[in-house]
């Protein structure tokens, strides 16, 4: 058994880890990552084994190569029955309140009781009334409830942007994000730059389904 640490990646065959050495690891069985892995970090366990299993085939006269690889490819390194996990995750201990404010005003608040089996989620947009340039609105209200593997991926993804400080904003000016996490193991905010928290909000806005508006 091997572990390995990458970044989820995708290629045409399988999903693939990209470690930090640059060599590129394909996963057996697992042709995609789940929505909103792809870019994070992740760690693998199975059995690491270097085979030529893609298609080797021949450039063509016009000097163009079918689907494949070159012939004279050296072998991929594979990981058979792979399990993965996400590198950085979220708070072990209950409770805890993750609230993600976007550029304009509207709030994303998650959170799971010490009693809760899962976690719920808000959406409480900026209004017309409360914009200010008094037309604005950010959508409709919402809330539901947030499957673990959902939620660990949101996770995953606010730990990347709180350790990429090279995004962090030293002021909430107009376009920033901000982060505040509350949990018996952090009291802890963080705002980013313009721009830098595109992939969160994304993931968030997947979150927010028509059978669960207000």
């Amino acid at each position: 058994m091997t572990a390995i640490e990458g970044v989820a990646h995708r290629s045409k065959v399988s999903a693939v880890i990209l470690e930090a050495s640059g060599r590129v690891v394909h996963l057996s069985g697992l042709t995609d990552w789940p929505i909103g892995v792809d870019g994070l970090q992740v760690r693998v366990e199975g059995t690491l084994t270097r085979e030529a299993r893609l298609p080797r085939v021949p450039i063509n006269d016009n000097g163009l190569m079918v689907q494949g690889v070159a012939a004279d490819s050296p072998p991929e390194w594979w990981l058979d029955a792979p399990v993965w996990s996400f590198v950085h995750k979220g708070p072990q201990t209950l409770p805890w309140t993750l609230s993600v404010a976007d550029g304009s005003g509207n709030r994303n608040v998650i959170t799971r009781t010490a009693q809760s089996k899962i976690a719920t989620w808000t959406y409480t947009p900026m209004t017309p009334e409360n914009s200010s340039s008094g037309t604005y609105s950010g959508g409709t209200a919402a809330r539901g409830a947030l499957s673990a593997p959902d939620a660990a991926i949101l996770w995953a993804t606010v730990r990347a942007l709180q350790a990429d400080t090279d995004q962090h904003s030293a002021r909430r000016e107009m376009g920033t994000t901000e982060i505040k996490e509350r949990s018996t193991e952090s009291q802890r905010t963080v705002l980013l730059r313009r721009g830098a928290a595109t992939a969160l909000h994304r993931l968030l806005s997947e979150l927010r389904t028509p059978d669960q508006i207000e």
